[in-house]
């Protein structure tokens, strides 16, 4: 959000240190928590390691957030199969600072690349694999959702220029109006179509 403040405001650019530096201090700790205490609780106690390499390899990919690159460190690894969102979290991270200046230059340019990138992506999953477990979940994958996300941001700072704050009331209560109506005349239309079908098969 405030890429997008600085992009259709004209604000300051926000400082890359300042955005690593905060993802770190929000993340990293009690991620590498977690990782390690699993290790020593769950891991070394049940002997899930053939070797003591597999240890060390497995502890240093998921302390790199790099684990998603090998499947015995993704799919087969005993310190938190799930903690792969950590790791594709931060893979993203790494690389906003960079989208983010590309988007500040050509932001259709930029959002549409990185959703065909994901879709050509998992279409050549799709045909090509049919073993899908070490690719379906790579940041790859994620890039028109990030895409989205990144598009949202953009304009919802747009909508809130065009709406400042004596006027955000009124458009928020026509939307929320617009939407209890759509609601409704599904309802309604839902409601007719149940009755109909009931009528007929009473007939019949």
């Amino acid at each position: 959000l405030p890429h997008a403040r600085s992009m259709v405001l004209g604000e300051k650019i926000p400082d890359t240190r300042q955005f690593y530096r905060r993802r770190v201090m929000r993340i990293v700790p009690s991620y590498y928590f977690v990782t390690v205490l699993l290790l020593f609780v769950v891991a070394i106690p049940q002997q899930k390691y053939w070797t003591a390499g597999a240890m060390v390899k497995d502890l240093l990919m998921h302390l790199t957030f790099t684990q998603t690159f090998d499947f015995q460190t993704y799919i087969a690894t005993p310190i938190g199969v799930a903690s792969w969102t950590v790791a594709i979290e931060m893979q993203a991270y790494l690389l906003f600072p960079l989208l983010a200046r590309w988007a500040r230059k050509n932001p259709l340019g930029t959002l549409s690349t990185m959703a065909a990138i994901a879709l050509l992506f998992r279409s050549w999953v799709v045909w090509s694999m049919k073993d899908y477990n070490m690719v379906v979940n790579q940041l790859i994958s994620f890039l028109d959702v990030y895409a989205i996300g990144m598009a949202a941001a953009l304009a919802y700072v747009h909508l809130t220029r065009r709406y400042p704050k004596d006027k955000r009331q009124w458009f928020w209560q026509a939307a929320a109006t617009s939407v209890k109506r759509s609601v409704a005349s599904g309802r309604r239309m839902g409601s007719s179509d149940w009755g109909c079908g009931f009528r007929t098969s009473r007939v019949t």
